[in-house]
């Protein structure tokens, strides 16, 4: 087996198993990782962060960059 083929069928299996989560688990998993980036001295000192739109059951972090804006820190988003 390749790696490539490795790494496909690892991807397969964590989105399987990420859309078995109910939305209850994951909104408390994205709170949970929110409140530990707010604690870090390298986000509170932070003007340039680099975040993403969530899919497919993925950590939903926009409550944290939208409190990012309104601490005028500049949020990037990748385009595709």
């Amino acid at each position: 087996m390749t790696i490539h083929l490795t790494k496909a069928h690892i991807r397969q299996v964590c989105l399987s198993k990420r859309g078995h989560l109910n939305q209850q688990f994951i909104t408390q998993a994205s709170q949970k990782i929110m409140d530990t980036i707010q604690a870090l001295q390298v986000y509170q000192m932070a003007q340039h962060i680099a975040w993403y739109h969530p899919t497919r059951g993925e950590v939903d972090l926009s409550r944290l960059w939208q409190s990012a804006l309104s601490q005028n820190k500049y949020c990037y988003f990748p385009t595709i």
